[in-house]
């Protein structure tokens, strides 16, 4: 086990409680530009931060905040004009982990969202290898990032055991996050805000 002065997984709370007020920001400024992808941009980012954080604060905060977040979940949802179907998806993943803390069925939503999750991998990896035949290695940022995320989200989800294959996944994550900003500019500040936040994800799981 490795000791740190201040716990990682603490220090990806609040580095999430930071994007997500940045992201409330950037959602207050684009909220009379819905058609452009601003807005539902900043609701992902901000209903992801949210999700993960109730997640990390565990059944202390957590369900009060997810409770919270299903209610913003919705109201985004019904507000955004573009991005409609990832949108919709990240409000039906924040309603069913809110079904989970507060049903005391949450085993069967983990293996839900694991399953969606895996599948989100699997589109963008295949995304990923279109992009990079077709359109060369700076167009694929996009569905690099929603790769890099998705892989964090599994370990955040499946990976509390200690030793277990999926609390070994951040850190690769975190590598593949960085080599995909170094050829995305467009994405490059997401990608390595991600990739630090399987950085410390993984640290975490390692100080476990």
């Amino acid at each position: 086990m490795t000791t740190f002065p201040v716990h990682p997984l603490t220090l990806l709370f609040y580095g999430l409680v930071l994007v997500a007020i940045g992201a409330l920001v950037q959602l207050v400024r684009s909220s009379r530009r819905r058609e452009t992808a601003s807005f539902p941009l900043a609701a992902l980012t901000l209903l992801a931060c949210l999700d993960a954080m109730a997640f990390l604060a565990g059944f202390s905060i957590g369900p009060l905040l997810i409770l919270v977040t299903s209610a913003v979940a919705v109201v985004l949802a019904a507000m955004v004009r573009s991005y409609r179907v990832q949108v919709g998806l990240a409000c039906l993943a924040t309603l069913l982990l809110a079904a989970g803390m507060w049903t005391g069925t949450f085993a069967n939503v983990r293996l839900t969202l694991g399953i969606g999750l895996v599948s989100a991998v699997v589109v963008a990896m295949v995304q990923l290898g279109r992009g990079l035949t077709e359109r060369g290695v700076g167009a694929f940022g996009g569905w690099g990032l929603t790769l890099t995320a998705c892989l964090g989200g599994l370990s955040l989800l499946l990976g509390s055991t200690p030793g277990s294959l999926w609390s070994r996944l951040p850190l690769p994550a975190a590598v593949l996050g960085l080599g995909l900003a170094l050829v995305s500019k467009r994405y490059r500040p997401p990608l390595l805000l991600v990739a630090l936040a399987n950085v410390l994800l993984g640290l975490g799981f390692l100080s476990a």
